[in-house]
């Protein structure tokens, strides 16, 4: 019978027991890092993934102030059309004023002789 190759010579039989040893250690503490980083990586995607809806429902948040905003400006741009319009008649309302409060003070300036006599009892 012819042996087969893969046979050692029984003196180094211990060295390839000790390196067989070592190296089944190695891939042992190789599958627990693998394990371990595994997990880690699990748990990471499922942060990522809450963090991702987080971010869409912020996102979508911050769209809906988006459209707010824009809403409001519309409103905005509205109004003051609206008080670039009505200011000619403001202003003319205000002159009116004016002119109508200048009237009322020339007139108690006339009306104070009289009012002063009425006082003294002096009626004319």
């Amino acid at each position: 019978m012819a042996s087969p190759k893969w046979k050692v010579a029984s003196s180094k039989r211990p060295l390839v027991a000790k390196k067989l040893s070592s190296g089944a250690h190695q891939v042992n503490n190789g599958s627990q890092k693998l394990a371990t980083n595994l997990n880690k990586l699990a748990n990471s995607t499922l942060k990522l993934q809450s963090g991702s809806k987080t971010l869409q429902t912020g996102l979508g948040q911050y769209v809906q102030g988006v459209v707010q905003a824009s809403s409001g400006s519309q409103q905005l741009s509205s109004g003051l059309k609206t008080v670039n319009q009505k200011l000619p008649a403001l202003q003319t309302g205000i002159s009116t004023l004016q002119s109508g409060s200048q009237s009322l003070t020339n007139g108690l300036k006339k009306t104070q002789p009289a009012i002063t006599s009425f006082k003294a009892g002096q009626i004319n």
